[in-house]
């Protein structure tokens, strides 16, 4: 079975809205140790973009408003699509933050820290490899450095 975005993404949104100075969003995410503040309007209805730790610091004004400093539009993918697709965007658009819908409706947010789980958990559950000595000795290769590393006459 494809992983899909739904088991492999932060559920809980922290947001900010489009007002909110730049030093302010940076104390959220140091405070909840997150790097991706989705920007909403005033009304904390509409999203407007996506507010990151490089954004911030590409900023040298601490009183800057959010809204200016992040990008938009925001991509975001249902709740059911593969990580496969997820991934694939993130590399080709070299953005590190999606959010998640379900119905239209926000239900979370996938980072490139979630796809480093996922690839974690992946490479867990890999078997270690075996070595079969004798895969080596066919090999003409292996043949070649084998003669190479041994003392002549043995």
């Amino acid at each position: 079975m494809k992983p899909l975005l739904t088991n492999n993404m932060t559920h809980r949104v922290v947001t900010v809205k489009r007002n909110v100075k730049a030093h302010e969003a940076q104390a959220i995410m140091r405070n909840q140790l997150i790097r991706h503040l989705p920007v909403v309007d005033e009304q904390g209805e509409l999203v407007l973009g996506m507010l990151s730790d490089r954004d911030l610091l590409r900023s040298p004004h601490p009183d800057k408003p959010v809204y200016e400093l992040m990008s938009s539009p925001i991509l975001s993918f249902d709740i059911n699509t593969p990580m496969l697709v997820v991934a694939s965007a993130m590399v080709e658009r070299k953005m590190s933050a999606f959010l998640v819908t379900n119905d239209n409706e926000i239900e979370g947010i996938v980072t490139s820290e979630d796809l480093i789980l996922l690839l974690i958990d992946i490479l867990k559950k890999e078997p270690s490899p075996k070595w079969i000595l004798s895969d080596f000795l066919v090999n003409p290769m292996m043949q070649k450095v084998m003669s190479a590393a041994t003392p002549a006459g043995y």
